[in-house]
């Protein structure tokens, strides 16, 4: 762990990892994560405890100095889902694999073994007699003698998908459902609130009790309230002008809405309202944690805020040069040893310098989603991405979609051609871009899937495409089924590389396919050291192959001596979507954020 004041965080730690042969080999790695976007908010002492999308965040305030936790420090997961202190001062801490405990040294982790429904967890809290309740994707369990119990009474949710969990003030059970549904135990008796009884809304996030004992749920596309005679349904609070909520709490007089549009306050007929207009650190208000009447700390996508309405204050934390994003999917290097990193639906970023940007251009909603990226002739650029292809020339940006001519809009791989035509692979096909039209492929025209995942360009020019089911060549436009040359049944690419003179290619049932002066050589999960699939492939500039998995982490292959990295070494996920080289470091990026490996002095 590291402590920092105004400075980013990241992990560098010197870490032993054990290969297959036994032997032990230094590395350092150094991990880059989201730790803005807050889930959870729990006080302790003198410290904030914030539950994010990048680790564990203790504030000290008002100093503002902060730690952050992460996979490197014992956490199964960065991906945080809730944080609270029990009744002996103890933090509990909901992870998408597993629940942890943190008695401030130590890192304590509860999963399947422990009773666990289900390793994802969706939220804590704690009843009316202070004990610890989960709610996972498998159902709701107590925790009790160091061990979780599934809820599995008659009548009860069961294995369902649980969001939420809520204790009234009569200890009675209200639970929140992904099926658009809410069960409740009033005195002693299980009923289902249903579309029929007036829940309407689909996936209840949030429940909370009012001062005058009404019950009122948020959901994603209505707040609904029940007073005991029935549900109303609210598709547009007229206070505040929206219609869903993230969270909900409540105080002695005030009840709380923590919504996409600010924090708003209700007190009978007067509204309070804080946005960023207000000083509010974001609008997207996440999380939240009413201290009382007159203050909270709010949880958003850009940091912490605190309130206090009586004083006329909000101070704002934040965890400043951090990557934007959690979900990462590619990752690439550039001539000019930049790292640019591309992010499931939260933008693309640039790590130049020693420090983390996001790229702000007029396409950014298209950039959104970059599912990988292409360099080439001179200044040129493609960014594939799930709403199509943007092509960058010098200044000039264009967007290209399905309505443009392009195959499909989720584009998944790209490569320039030696002319300097642009090929793109889709979910729906491959497409080439030549003048100012395409020209599409599909299996009509020999495609042996439109479902294309990864493409290269060899030393001869020829283009190379790999599918869900089967690898073809591109010579002169010419497309040639090159899967009946591989002696394997099924051939499902999802990653490639060339390394000199050969191309590799990796598969979702965890082989290695290695075209070699045309020769093809399948090498399968024993050689690899993982029966996942390879969903990433680097070959380092000492010749060392480096592959990514789908669940095994990344592990490094030379003269079949295999090396791996887990999170228990301190990557942030197990599941790798991409790898490259730069600058003397192997760079994954993964569920979780993104990490370095950086090379020995003899493997650069």
């Amino acid at each position: 762990m590291h402590t920092r004041k105004l400075l980013i965080l990241f992990l560098i730690a010197g870490i032993f990892i054990v290969s297959c042969s036994g032997k032990k080999s230094s590395v350092t790695i150094t991990q880059y994560t989201d730790p803005l976007y807050v889930t959870g908010i729990a006080p302790l002492q003198d410290a904030v405890f914030c539950a994010t999308k990048g680790g564990l965040v203790k504030w000290e305030l008002p100093e503002g100095r902060y730690t952050v936790f992460t996979t490197a420090d014992g956490l199964p997961s960065n991906i945080l889902n809730d944080v609270l202190v029990d009744e002996k001062g103890l933090l509990w801490i909901a992870s998408m694999d597993g629940v942890i405990s943190f008695d401030g040294a130590y890192f304590k982790v509860y999963g399947v073994k422990e009773g666990l429904p289900s390793t994802e967890i969706n939220d804590l809290t704690l009843d009316r007699n202070g004990d610890l309740w989960v709610a996972t994707e498998a159902g709701a369990a107590l925790f009790e003698n160091d061990h979780f119990t599934l809820l599995d009474e008659k009548k009860s949710p069961g294995q369902m998908a649980i969001q939420c969990i809520f204790f009234d003030e009569g200890n009675n059970t209200w639970i929140g459902t992904k099926n658009n549904s809410i069960y409740s135990k009033i005195e002693g008796e299980w009923r289902i609130w249903k579309s029929e009884d007036g829940v309407t809304a689909p996936n209840i996030v949030t429940i909370a009790q009012a001062w005058d004992r009404s019950m009122w749920v948020g959901t994603p596309v209505a707040i609904i309230r029940w007073d005991r005679l029935g549900w109303q349904l609210y598709s547009s609070m007229d206070y505040f002008n929206y219609w869903k909520a993230n969270f909900l709490a409540t105080s002695d007089n005030r009840f709380w809405f923590f919504t996409m549009v600010g924090v708003h306050i209700s007190q009978g007929s007067d509204w309070f309202h804080f946005t960023e207009k207000d000083g509010l650190i974001s609008n997207n208000a996440m999380s939240g944690y009413v201290v009382s009447d007159e203050k909270a700390y709010i949880g958003t996508t850009d940091g912490l805020s605190i309130i206090e309405i009586e004083k006329g204050t909000i101070e704002n934390y934040a965890v400043p040069e951090g990557i934007n994003g959690h979900n990462c999917i590619y990752v690439t290097s550039d001539d000019r040893n930049r790292v640019w990193l591309g992010t499931w639906e939260t933008g693309l970023n640039l790590y130049d310098s020693g420090h983390w940007s996001l790229m702000r251009t007029k396409n950014e909603k298209t950039l959104a989603t970059v599912r990988s990226i292409a360099f080439g002739p001179g200044d040129k650029m493609g960014f594939n991405t799930k709403e199509g292809v943007v092509l960058k020339d010098g200044n000039k940006w264009d967007t290209f979609t399905r309505n443009e001519g392009i195959s499909g809009n989720d584009v998944r791989c790209g490569v320039y051609d030696t002319q300097g035509n642009y090929w793109a692979g889709t979910a729906a096909g491959i497409c080439k871009r030549e003048k100012n039209s395409w020209k599409r492929y599909r299996p009509i025209h020999g495609l042996p899937s439109e479902d294309t995942w990864a493409c290269e360009i060899d030393n001869n020019g020829t283009l190379w495409f790999g599918t869900t089911n089967g690898i073809v060549s591109f010579t002169d436009d010419v497309l040639t089924d090159r899967t009946p040359e591989i002696d394997i049944e099924k051939v499902d690419v999802r990653s490639m590389a060339k390394d000199g003179n050969r191309l590799l290619f990796g598969t979702n049932d965890s082989k290695l396919i290695e075209l070699e002066d045309g020769s093809w050589n399948v090498y399968s999960s024993k050689y690899l050291g993982t029966e996942r699939g390879i969903h990433a492939i680097t070959v380092d500039p000492s010749g060392v192959l480096w592959i990514g998995t789908d669940g095994d982490g990344v592990i490094r292959i030379e003269k079949g001596k295999k090396v791996q990295y887990t999170v228990s070494d301190g990557l942030p996920s197990n599941y790798i979507r991409s790898l490259t080289y730069c600058d003397g470091a192997i760079w994954a990026a993964c569920y979780g954020g993104v990490v370095s490996i950086e090379l020995q002095p003899d493997e650069k």
